[in-house]
């Protein structure tokens, strides 16, 4: 990731399907410290999943 997040913001990644070359769009939340976003080269995320209707 090339930008710079703060905590708690929602992305959307690529994620690969397990036997495939392929990627789906995926929602994700960013769990690491927004100081640690800045500071570092890492961002820590969590995917997440979104159902229409739930």
């Amino acid at each position: 990731m090339t930008d710079s997040y703060n905590k708690y913001d929602v992305v959307v990644v690529k994620f690969p399907f397990a036997s495939s070359t392929k990627y789906k769009a995926r929602p994700a939340v960013i769990i690491s410290s927004s100081y640690y976003n800045h500071q570092s080269r890492e961002t820590y995320l969590m995917f997440t999943r979104y159902e229409a209707g739930a």
